[in-house]
């Protein structure tokens, strides 16, 4: 086990001096560049690496040539790394944690799932240190097949969509994927994930069309769909609108309050009882033309007629 950190080492660090290392933590250094020796004990022995927070400037290509195969957890954040991860990616069988957060990467996305298909937390975010910067591309399908993936975190890149798949990732609990270009309708797949996910971030890009109906089963999810123009022109389903975890619950053209006000008359007035209830509580069409309301030329109610119910 070496840990150095929090400390004022600089320049190169040879990873491999000590060929019985499984744990080495460089982290809080001034460390430029980094260097993995491939005929070394401690190439099969290395598990756990932490170098984030230093101010290696190489090319990411470069760090990934002779990477330690056994790596279980491998922090490369708030570095100044550039260049394009490599493609194919090395094949780390046994990584569990990958964070390559708050560098200065750009280019597409390799094909994690097929080298890395144990990963459980994957963080790429933030690779815009510079105008060079930023993860571009689309977000391939196939990431469905990270079977134990918890944690995707892709904020602050130049994405441009992701795919409908996500939705069958059945274990995870946070997909950040906001400050974006996503130029595309919120896939309704990833409704599937409502009881799974505690947080959504889908906001700060372009999305456009409804917000899927599915939306409405997220209880206990924070869910963040601002920053989207098109979209916040379209009311969200209507439950949606009564999840205080919804970031747009006090937005009155996603949710409009006269809707929700409708909504709790209706639940205490045993609406789903009444003879006629006509669209009451449907999700996406105007309250104005739920049975029984007239509403004047700026959408507000001003007549409410239920009789013979």
């Amino acid at each position: 086990h070496i840990d150095i950190s929090d400390n004022k080492f600089s320049g190169h660090a040879d990873m491999m001096f000590a060929p019985s290392a499984v744990h080495a933590n460089y982290s809080h250094n001034k460390i430029t560049s980094v260097f993995f020796r491939r005929f070394n004990a401690a190439y099969e022995n290395l598990q756990f690496v932490d170098l984030s927070y230093n101010l290696i400037g190489q090319d990411v290509s470069e760090i990934f040539r002779n990477m330690p195969p056994n790596l279980v957890e491998l922090i490369l954040s708030d570095n100044a790394m550039r260049g394009t991860l490599p493609d194919p990616f090395p094949n780390l069988e046994y990584i569990r944690r990958l964070s390559i957060a708050n560098n200065d990467i750009h280019g597409p996305l390799p094909r994690f799932q097929r080298f890395t298909p144990r990963v459980r937390e994957l963080d790429l975010s933030n690779q815009g240190q510079t105008d060079i910067g930023g993860l571009t591309g689309r977000v391939t399908a196939g990431f469905s097949k990270l079977d134990d993936l918890l944690v995707l975190n892709l904020a602050l890149n130049d994405l441009t969509s992701i795919p409908s798949d996500l939705g069958n990732l059945q274990k995870l609990k946070v997909l950040n994927v906001s400050s974006n270009l996503l130029n595309q309708p919120i896939p309704p797949e990833l409704g599937k994930l409502a009881g799974v996910l505690t947080v959504l971030d889908l906001s700060q890009n372009k999305l456009h069309g409804s917000i899927p109906p599915m939306f409405a089963n997220f209880e206990d999810t924070s869910v963040h769909l601002s920053g989207n123009v098109d979209l916040l022109s379209h009311r969200a389903p209507l439950m949606l609108c009564f999840r205080p975890k919804f970031d747009l619950v006090n937005n009155t053209e996603v949710c409009p309050l006269e809707r929700n006000v409708l909504k709790e008359f209706y639940e205490s007035a045993k609406g789903q009882e009444w003879t006629e209830n006509y669209l009451w509580l449907d999700d996406f069409i105007s309250h104005c033309s739920w049975h029984g309301i007239k509403c004047n030329e700026m959408n507000n109610t001003i007549e409410l007629i239920l009789t013979s119910n």
